[in-house]
């Protein structure tokens, strides 16, 4: 009996060591604290760094088995403009095509959120565009971001951006090494694969 509790004891052991060790895996370097701004010389330095950093090999491929659930959209969205206040409404049919339904009626909540958790730069979501009373020459509005460096008056702005976008944002102020792609289905990638994306968002450019 005792044998089997000492065993048992072993075994929770082992998989809390590899829990810790995997966590440990999991970040690339030590960022500032929250709420810190970083200058363009130490997110240069962060990004050599994640250039360099090796992610763990068993990364999740997430559930093996799911149903995609197929939502439909209203036939009308409303966007209120976080700047004016105006409302505009947006028809189903005349944006079938484009990801201003899914924008509107899904990310842009999320985008909202999700920017609230990064810290470590001046940044700002500008949704805008979906505004007919800001934007009336806007024929397919998309997300956009302003990003200013600490120290630096230019602002860097960039269109077309998605929730993705400020997840790895996240993720790379975070110092981590793991992208989650889908947090529900617990999909992992490499987040040094995303690179390039990071360095246009914040347009902070290296040689690596």
């Amino acid at each position: 009996m005792i044998k089997i509790i000492s065993f048992g004891l072993l075994i929770v052991a082992l998989v809390v060591i590899m829990v810790i060790r995997r966590k440990t895996q999991t970040k690339f370097a030590i960022l500032p604290s929250e709420g810190r701004l970083l200058t363009r010389k130490e997110i240069t330095k962060q990004l050599k760094r994640l250039s360099q950093a090796k992610p763990p090999k068993n990364l999740s491929m997430g559930a093996m088995c799911y149903e995609v659930a197929i939502k439909e959209h209203p036939n009308k969205v409303e966007y209120i403009c976080s700047v004016c206040g105006e409302r505009t409404i947006y028809n189903k049919n005349e944006y079938s095509n484009t990801s201003v339904m899914d924008v509107l009626e899904y990310g842009l909540s999320a985008c909202r959120r999700e920017i609230t958790k990064i810290t470590n730069v001046n940044i700002q979501l500008n949704d805008t565009q979906f505004c007919k009373n800001c934007s009336p020459h806007t024929i397919v509005p998309e997300l956009c971001l302003k990003v200013q460096i600490d120290g630096e008056q230019i602002q860097h702005s960039i269109s077309n951006v998605s929730f993705q976008d400020l997840r790895i944002l996240r993720e790379f102020f975070e110092g981590k090494i793991v992208h989650t792609e889908e947090e529900q289905w617990g999909i992992e990638e490499p987040l040094v694969d995303y690179i390039d994306r990071i360095s246009e968002l914040l347009g902070v450019q290296v040689k690596l």
